[in-house]
């Protein structure tokens, strides 16, 4: 880490609009297409990234799939893994199966995921991980397969139960253990 050159861009120089949003204000809550990418290099030598793009943080949010097949050389669109909720992280499991997990920022607030069969061209039906949330401010999850077929992800949120709430909860570091059908 020395050193770095420029190798690529993952996503399309010029952005397609698609993230337009009409809020004013901080570009924080400003739409943002790509960001947040979360590279994963896969046993047959292609790489997945997953991309977070929003029109606004608060809700209007997805994950999308890029993929090299030249060592990160070029990139091209692979599939859009949701239609709310990211970042995504992702993770090959030792049956091939690549899974992602989100945060998802809608009501009732969780943490979703998904499963491709196909090294992410296409998801299967979203899995409720949880849906306690107290507010859209969570997610951020890393996910890692801890045995053949089983899934550890981790993140950060808040439940509407908590006993101190402030904005929906005092934030604090969570995880699911989940088995994937």
């Amino acid at each position: 880490g020395g050193s770095w050159k420029f190798l690529s861009f993952i996503t399309p120089e010029q952005d397609d609009g698609s993230a337009v949003s009409a809020r004013q204000g901080s570009p924080r809550f400003g739409a943002h297409r790509y960001f947040y990418p979360r590279p994963l290099p896969l046993r047959n030598g292609r790489i997945l990234c997953s991309m977070r793009s929003q029109r606004d943080p608060t809700s209007i949010l997805w994950t999308e799939m890029f993929e090299s097949e030249d060592g990160g050389r070029t990139w091209h669109f692979l599939s859009r893994v949701n239609d709310w909720g990211a970042p995504g992280d992702i993770v090959e499991m030792a049956d091939g199966r690549i899974a992602c997990v989100y945060g998802y920022r809608l009501r009732p607030y969780g943490i979703r995921a998904r499963i491709s069969d196909d090294g992410g061209r296409t998801w299967g039906s979203e899995l409720i991980l949880r849906e306690d949330g107290g507010s859209w401010d969570l997610g951020y999850p890393r996910v890692v397969e801890v045995s053949p077929g089983t899934l550890l992800t981790i993140y950060y949120m808040n439940t509407r139960n908590d006993p101190i709430q402030l904005n929906g909860g005092v934030r604090h570091i969570a995880r699911t253990l989940f088995t994937p059908d």
